[in-house]
């Protein structure tokens, strides 16, 4: 991947002469040319394969072909073979955790947990080297102990070339190659790999992550300490948190003369997978000079559920490590509660809850520090009957430990000036505990009310938004059981109950078109909500599309017959024209003219209305039709007279501010069918 290619040096040709040419071939393609120049017919002449053009799927070929003046080729012999790997094997190393995150070496989990004696590593150690771009011949270095030892990959193993899915390569450790390697407590394997033309892995950390573990061939290891979750344990194996209790769990170190002494230390580690290690130190008593068992305690708050735990220890005399344990192995079951605080309210600091600073309700928060997956938790109130005391379903614990509740303002107006009593279970399988109890009192102070929303049938009226409706309803909060005031330019309109849930309601009303500001207080008139402001629009009252000023006014060919069937045409005796359609298509049944209105009054009564006539051609007579979007449809005018004016009519209710207009045709033929229109009126004709 080098920016400027990789270099090709020639070497000198023979019986080579001034201007003959060399070209590079890769793989049959010219990739570089030069020629000879004069004096330098018995020089190297270097070339360059341009960076990106050798094939890591393949092996390349390379040759050079050298042309003379007289035409005569001569191509170098035998082809040189290449191969190009552009990946290193195992690829990047995608994290900055110590180790290639994508070396993955795998050793079997017995000799994880209990480390490698010698009876055991007589049967072989099987190991893995799994990464990607893993390919035939490459050499795998595996250290191990003080022995470092390489495995080649075979033919039949990976492929001649690789890929991004990772490749297992297994290979046996033997006793012999761990006697090589030493005895240790923390007997490190890593390894790493070179691909077959020197590539390594990736040099910011070429090494696989460290596996470490215990070997002892000689077989001079202590007895792994023994867990007891109480004093009649019979199963080390199982540590069960309902047997433990409050207790701390006890590592029993087995002492025995010689290999102890009293006035020994022993330093001991309990391995957790979901907590760090934790070390805890004691010291051999006994008596005679024989020394007691020694009990250590890993904390009661250590001990998790489902965890899988290990425990091993150094032995050491006079200040120097003089041996170290085998590893205990066990699994944490069971269930155990830790102590709940109690929840808490927001915003309620100190206990105390504002109305006014609850406007909308408030929230019961519950927060469970220790918590395992799965946990749920449910809030407990305990105030006055009914909305004063709401019951909730368990929820989960989200990755925080955390779980909300909403105590909404039906609840605040239900215990004004009581004192509630809130608490929570936490559920853990078929397991519950009550929290600590929270007392919280509720102020006797009547929040503000508020306006919530102005709805027409078109939908909300956001807050100094416009309409064209003209009918809306207004909905806000106040005092449960209480009645609020609401004002529309300052003027009362009326007192509305608040129901137990904190809500008001102002059932659709008419509104005239201007700008309306609305506000709510209570009845007292003491706390009066922000203003919400709506505008009204006023709606089209009057549309004419007059056609002898040869003004389409806005409608449009609707889509029947062509565009181009419609033409402004004066008629004798008249000075002004008319919006003249010639059909010529048999396809010209459908929605001839469309107009789509924007701004009519919800609710109000129209007219839609046209002068048409039927022009001065034989055959088929004109149908016509007038209608809308919502399906309002007049009768079908039969023009049969020519130049006889019908005045075509269709009455309607406009169901929103925003509809389309139709002119209609039924007859399709495009023989005769040719009329002639004056104008098109739309005028509101009541509210």
């Amino acid at each position: 991947n080098a920016p400027n290619g990789a270099q090709v040096i020639i070497d000198p040709v023979i019986g080579a002469a001034a201007f003959d040419v060399l070209d590079l071939l890769l793989n049959g393609n010219i990739v570089d040319t030069d020629f000879i120049r004069p004096g330098t017919e018995n020089d190297r002449h270097p070339m360059t394969i341009p960076n990106g053009r050798l094939n890591p799927a393949a092996v390349n070929i390379l040759e050079v072909r050298v042309s003379r003046i007289g035409s005569n080729t001569q191509t170098s012999l035998p082809p040189l073979q290449v191969l190009y790997n552009a990946i290193r094997p195992g690829n990047r190393d995608l994290d900055t955790v110590p180790g290639h995150s994508e070396l993955q070496l795998k050793l079997p989990q017995d000799i994880i947990d209990n480390g490698l004696d010698a009876g055991r590593a007589a049967q072989g150690v099987q190991v893995s080297f799994c990464y990607p771009y893993c390919r035939a011949h490459d050499v795998i270095e595996l250290r191990m102990g003080a022995l470092t030892v390489r495995f080649t990959v075979l033919p039949d193993e990976a492929a001649q070339f690789g890929g991004a899915a990772p490749v297992c390569i297994g290979r046996t450790l033997t006793a012999q190659q761990f006697q090589q390697a030493g005895d240790s407590p923390q007997f490190l394997f890593a390894y790493t790999v070179h691909d077959q033309i020197s590539n390594g892995a990736d040099p910011s950390d070429a090494f696989s992550a460290p596996v470490i573990i215990d070997v002892d061939l000689a077989g001079i290891r202590r007895p792994a300490p023994i867990f007891f979750d109480h004093p009649n344990d019979t199963d080390p194996a199982i540590i069960d948190l309902q047997q433990l209790g409050n207790n701390n769990l006890i590592m029993l170190v087995r002492t025995f003369a010689p290999q102890f002494a009293i006035g020994d230390s022993i330093k001991a580690l309990y391995g957790s997978t979901s907590a760090a290690d934790f070390f805890v130190e004691g010291t051999v008593t006994g008596q005679f000079g024989q020394p007691n068992p020694l009990a250590l305690e890993v904390p009661n708050n250590r001990v998790v559920c489902a965890d899988v735990v290990t425990g091993s220890y150094t032995q050491s005399r006079n200040g120097a490590v003089i041996a170290h344990s085998k590893i205990a192995n066990a699994r944490v079951v069971g269930q155990a509660l830790p102590d709940l605080p109690p929840p808490r309210v927001l915003v309620a600091p100190n206990g105390v809850l504002d109305p006014k600073d609850n406007p909308q309700g408030a929230t019961g928060r519950v927060v469970v520090a220790g918590f395992t997956p799965g946990d749920q938790v449910k809030l407990i109130v305990r105030g006055s009957a009914g909305n004063g005391s709401p019951t909730f379903s368990a929820l989960p614990l989200d990755a925080g430990g955390q779980a909300d509740f909403a105590l909404n303002r039906g609840f605040i107006a239900a215990n004004l000036g009581l004192v509630v009593k809130v608490s929570y279970e936490l559920i853990r399988g078929a397991v519950q505990k009550d929290s600590q109890v929270l007392e919280l009192s509720v102020l006797n102070v009547t929040a503000a009310p508020t306006i919530t929303s102005v709805t027409s049938a078109g939908g909300v009226v956001p807050d100094r938004g416009q309409t064209y409706y003209r009918s809306l309803g207004i909905t806000g909060t106040g005092p449960s059981g209480q009645s609020v005031e609401v004002l529309i330019n300052n003027v009362p309109i009326g007192l509305f109950a608040v129901d137990a849930a904190g809500v008001w309601t102002v059932p659709t009303r008419t509104f005239t078109a201007t700008t309306h500001t609305i506000t709510v207080r209570t009845t007292d008139g003491s706390n009066q909500s922000a203003t919400r402001i709506a505008t009204v629009l006023e709606g089209l009252a009057l549309h004419v599309a007059q056609f002898s000023a040869q003004n389409w006014a806005g409608w449009t060919w609707g889509g029947a017959g062509r565009q181009d069937d419609f033409s402004w045409i004066a008629h004798p005796g008249q000075n002004y024209y008319h919006l003249h359609n010639q059909t010529f298509t048999n396809n010209s049944s459908g929605t001839v003219l469309q107009r789509i209105f924007s701004d009519l009054t919800p609710g109000a009564t129209y007219l839609l209305s046209s002068g048409v006539f039927r022009s001065n051609t034989p055959y088929v007579h004109p149908r016509l039709q007038l209608g809308t979007s919502a399906a309002h449809r007049s009768p079908v005018y039969t023009l049969s007279v020519v130049h006889q004016v019908v005045s075509m009519q269709l009455s309607f209710v406009a169901s929103t501010s925003e509809m389309t207009l139709y002119y209609i045709n039924h007859e399709p033929s495009g023989t005769g069918n040719d009329w002639d229109t004056s104008h098109i009126q739309l005028q509101r004709m009541s509210l």
